[in-house]
């Protein structure tokens, strides 16, 4: 059996905790989406957070291949976060997109994916992923989610159903604890 996890670190989950508490001024990236959309804002790879005080963090999403079953290959989205570096990747010609939001972060919440592939009644491989990660503001979340773990584009979706923002998958999901008093 094959056990893969792909859940944001221990180290990534701490440095996000931090932002509760912080306003989030927009979300800055390589607007994949032409067609522009009220209902979500695509962005490729990587999505960065520009908070009130000045600081910036990134969320980056890559593609990692994994062995699905032991002599079967996919390609997986994982997370990762921290302070931002450098600058966003950009097409030649390109400006980056900012997406403005102006809302102080009350609360955090991962939304972690966890699925088991069966062969009968056998478990080829199980697998846990962090789906998407939700910030609520006041009674608003927004989501920064993958909709299709093959790819490497973030989609961000704002609304008031959390449930509704982020794709249901095969798999079963669960909100982690989040980091609220």
């Amino acid at each position: 059996m094959v056990d893969h996890n792909h859940l944001i670190p221990n180290e990534d989950r701490a440095i996000l905790g931090t932002l509760r508490g912080k306003t989030l001024e927009n979300i800055e990236g390589y607007r994949y989406d032409l067609a522009l959309s009220e209902e979500k804002t695509t962005f490729y790879s990587v999505a960065r957070l520009h908070m009130e005080d000045g600081s910036a963090y990134d969320l980056r999403l890559r593609l990692v291949r994994v062995d699905i079953t032991g002599d079967s290959w996919d390609d997986v989205g994982t997370y990762a976060f921290g302070r931002a570096e450098g600058d966003i990747w950009l097409p030649e010609g390109v400006a980056a997109f900012k997406l403005p939001i102006h809302r102080k972060i009350d609360e955090v919440i991962l939304v972690n994916d966890y699925d088991e592939l069966m062969h009968g009644d056998v478990k080829e491989s199980s697998f846990a992923f962090t789906k998407a990660v939700l910030l609520r503001t006041g009674l608003e979340y927004i989501a920064l989610a993958i909709d299709d773990f093959g790819e490497d584009v973030i989609v961000v979706r704002r609304g008031f159903d959390s449930e509704k923002l982020v794709p249901d998958g095969s798999g079963s999901w669960y909100d982690e604890p989040s980091w609220t008093d």
